[in-house]
C-alpha cells in the first residue's frame, strides 16, 4: 500500500440508480484489497431495494441526513454520528427518511466492491432497469435480492 490523499473534490465519482452519488474515497488498490471506502449521497426518500452481499460485510457511518436501516429483523433510525454494521448474508436495505439528502461513509471488507458500482453506474438511470441485465451483474459480484 502506498500513502493516499484526497482532497474534497478527488477520486471517482458515480451515479446510479435512484440518484446516490457514490465517491470512491479508497479502493482495495489502495488498501491492499482489504476494504473499499464511499462517501455516498443519498436522495430524500431513496435508498437500496433489500438485498443480501455473499462476499462482503458492509458498514455504515451516518454524517448527514436521518435514515431508517433494516438488517435483518431489526430496524433502526439512524441520525448522524449513528454507526451500523450489515455482516455478509444478512440481508439489508436503506432509506433516507430526512427532507434533505443524506450522506453515509460505507466501508466494504474485502474491498473491490467499487467494481459492482462502476459497471451499476453504466446502467441507464431514468429507466427500469432490465431485469436480466441487473440479476446478472449481482450474481457475478455474489448478491442478491431478497
Amino acid at each position: 500500500m502506498q500513502p493516499t490523499v484526497l482532497g474534497p473534490d478527488d477520486g471517482p465519482v458515480y451515479k446510479v440508480l435512484g440518484g446516490d452519488v457514490i465517491r470512491v474515497l479508497a479502493s482495495k488498490e489502495d488498501t491492499g484489497q482489504v476494504y473499499t471506502l464511499f462517501e455516498t449521497i443519498v436522495p430524500s426518500g431513496a435508498g437500496p431495494m433489500r438485498h443480501v452481499h455473499r462476499r462482503e460485510d458492509e458498514s455504515f457511518y451516518v454524517m448527514e441526513g436521518e435514515f431508517d436501516f433494516f438488517v435483518g429483523e431489526e430496524e433502526v433510525h439512524a441520525v448522524p454520528g449513528s454507526f451500523l454494521i450489515g455482516p455478509r448474508d444478512i440481508p439489508h436495505h436503506f432509506r433516507c427518511t430526512s427532507e434533505i439528502p443524506g450522506k453515509l461513509l460505507i466501508v466494504i471488507t474485502p474491498g473491490g466492491f467499487e467494481n459492482f458500482i462502476a459497471e451499476l453506474a453504466k446502467l441507464p438511470l431514468n429507466e427500469p432497469p432490465d431485469p436480466v441485465e441487473i440479476g446478472s451483474l449481482f450474481e457475478k459480484y455474489g448478491l442478491e435480492f431478497v
